[in-house]
């Protein structure tokens, strides 16, 4: 019996020059991850190129949520220095220095004349925003006040009551 072997098939022929995709010329990998890189850098000159022309306290909030949450009342304005104040590494927290009151303090001790701390008494009335700031104008804190909603008097009852059962 002959020994019977199948044509071969013609090799295609590949040469140093010739595209590996049909699209166009191929980017090796090295250069992909290059141009990403270089991407990814000059995105990130960019944002500190931006972060060095802003400054930290310059954001303006749009005119109607500038009255409804600000506009109402006047900013309390206190001597408090924050650039002074201790805050953690990441400058987001402050730092807890001592475990806290030792003893309740009454408020006639708190504020007066004759006050060892020095505070004031600000009445309020719990409706309107009012926002406390820095000796610098930055909002430190902000008295919410409540909504313009008459069931919010259920619904903070309804919540104290919870609380109060727990």
């Amino acid at each position: 019996m002959p020994n019977i072997t199948p044509p071969s098939s013609p090799a295609p022929q590949v040469s140093e020059s010739s595209p590996s995709s049909s699209t166009g010329t191929a980017i090796p990998a090295d250069t992909r991850t290059h141009q990403k890189r270089q991407s990814h850098a000059n995105r990130r000159k960019q944002r500190v190129k931006c972060r060095g022309l802003s400054q930290p306290y310059d954001y303006q909030a749009r005119t109607n949520s500038q009255f409804k949450h600000q506009g109402q009342a006047e900013a309390v304005v206190t001597s408090y220095a924050t650039n002074d104040a201790p805050a953690a590494l990441s400058g987001y927290v402050g730092k807890n220095l001592e475990t806290g009151w030792k003893r309740f303090v009454p408020l006639q001790e708190l504020v007066g004349p004759r006050s060892r701390y020095g505070f004031d008494y600000k009445p309020w009335g719990g409706k309107c925003a009012i926002p406390i700031t820095d000796k610098e104008g930055r909002v430190i804190a902000v008295l919410a006040g409540q909504p313009d909603d008459p069931g919010w008097d259920e619904v903070h009852q309804s919540a104290a009551d919870l609380l109060d059962v727990c």
